[in-house]
């Protein structure tokens, strides 16, 4: 398998909630832990899903783990209200759909 490479998914996925990174660790900002884990959990060029590279409020790379792609997926649909009325439209569910597929391998 194959790390993401940026595209025009990263774009999609800068609406996604994130932790804000002054509340993490120096591991999670480098995309060394999961960004969500509530225990440090290490990833790898095989099992991190890329979120792409932020610059605000600072420079940092989230990565997450599988397991949390897959449950971000499934509240994204919940809380979104693109999602509730026309869950064809929302182009950060489609991205996430996209990231569970590609790490579901």
């Amino acid at each position: 398998m194959h790390p993401r490479t940026q595209t025009s998914t990263t774009l999609e996925l800068d609406a996604l909630d994130l932790p804000d990174p002054a509340h993490l660790t120096e591991d999670q900002r480098c995309g060394r832990h999961c960004l969500w884990c509530p225990t440090p959990t290490p990833l790898t060029v095989e099992n991190a899903v890329d979120l792409g590279e932020r610059r605000e409020p600072e420079h940092w790379f989230p990565r997450c783990c599988p397991t949390c792609i897959r449950a971000q997926a499934r509240t994204h649909g919940s809380m979104c209200e693109v999602c509730v009325e026309t869950p064809a439209a929302c182009e950060t569910a489609a991205a996430l759909r996209q990231l569970v597929r590609e790490h579901s391998r």
